[in-house]
């Protein structure tokens, strides 16, 4: 600011400052001059050549030296100037007038940048903090970056929570697989229970038929006259021998159907407990080692021939259970 003074100074930046601030919305003034000869056209390139202004900051007028200051004051106040020729025009002035002044504004632009385009670059380059916008660049990349890193470790953290929960899920439905067999057992000792309780009639019917006919013959033997003849007692001897077999074969039939029944009820029952109970077990186990061999056990309980009452079975045809210790030594030594 050697060769300029305050008076200059304060020029460009009234001149300036008066263009930029200029509203071009009273140009059209259709109310004052009608539709033809109103300054609409007008409107467009003038916020063109505002606009161009407004690209000057009032604060870069303090670096140029005076030569540009008086090619700013001169271009706003020739720009100005035309604004006011069309505000105060008049339709006495004609149409010819009118079209000047708005062609002057059309081809006011390509001039006007060509004189303050130097000064629009260095004001703008001005305007615009690099070194804060690099500042503030570096910030927020830093933010990003340790946003990053907080959703890396965040969702490192789900990943293992996810694995976690997934051998949960897997743990669960093994354990499920296993306990939804106990249904099959169930549905069988209800099937055998139904049996047995129809067996068991059938034994009350028959034990009762034999009852009757053992007093009816008894009972025969001493109020009817003994039959007369060898022969008439011999037939009468087979056909009680004959009935009597026959109702004690259904007797014994049906209380062995009976028995069976029984016995296979409550061999599923156990079954079925078994391996509902399989799981809370396997939960208190330690470790895989306790697993295997309650593992083990259960398949015994399911698999191995049970002593119910029912049903005698020969020791000689029930295979020994498997032991704990056995399994562990098998274990041991890798057979």
């Amino acid at each position: 600011m050697t060769d300029i003074d305050n008076s200059d100074l304060s020029n460009a930046r009234a001149s300036l400052e008066r263009v930029q601030k200029f509203n071009t919305a009273t140009l059209p003034q259709k109310n004052r001059l009608g539709d033809e000869l109103c300054f609409e056209p007008a409107v467009d390139p003038a916020n063109k050549i505002i606009g161009l202004y407004r690209k000057l900051t009032l604060s870069s007028l303090e670096d140029f030296p005076k030569t540009q200051l008086d090619v700013i004051v001169n271009q706003a106040n020739a720009d100005f100037a035309t604004f006011e020729k069309i505000l105060n025009y008049k339709p006495s002035q004609g149409v010819a007038e009118r079209d000047n002044l708005i062609n002057q504004l059309n081809n006011r632009y390509s001039a006007l940048f060509q004189n303050i385009h130097p000064m629009i670059s260095y004001s703008m380059h001005k305007a615009t903090d690099f070194e804060g916008l690099d500042v503030k660049a570096r910030s927020v990349l830093q933010q990003i970056k340790d946003r990053a890193d907080d959703i890396e470790k965040s969702l490192a953290a789900k990943t293992i929570e996810a694995d976690e929960v997934l051998a949960k899920i897997k743990n669960i439905a093994a354990e499920q697989g296993v306990t939804q067999q106990a249904i099959y057992f169930k549905n069988e000792a209800e099937a055998n229970e139904k049996g047995a309780v129809r067996w068991l009639k059938l034994t009350v019917w028959a034990a009762v038929i034999l009852f009757l006919f053992a007093g009816a013959a008894l009972g025969a033997a001493y109020l009817l006259p003994p039959p007369s003849g060898l022969y008439a007692a011999a037939q009468l001897t087979v056909g009680k021998i004959l009935v009597f077999g026959v109702l004690s074969f259904a007797l014994y039939f049906s209380a062995k159907n009976y028995f069976s029944q029984k016995h296979n009820a409550v061999i599923n029952k156990h079954r079925q407990n078994a391996l509902v109970t399989y799981e809370a077990i396997v939960k208190a186990a330690a470790d895989s080692a306790n697993t295997d061999i309650i593992l083990n056990q259960a398949s015994s309980c399911i698999f191995v021939p049970q002593n119910t009452g029912y049903s005698a079975l020969k020791v000689s045809n029930v295979p020994p259970t498997t032991s704990p210790m056995n399994f562990l030594l098998k274990q041991a030594s890798g057979e």
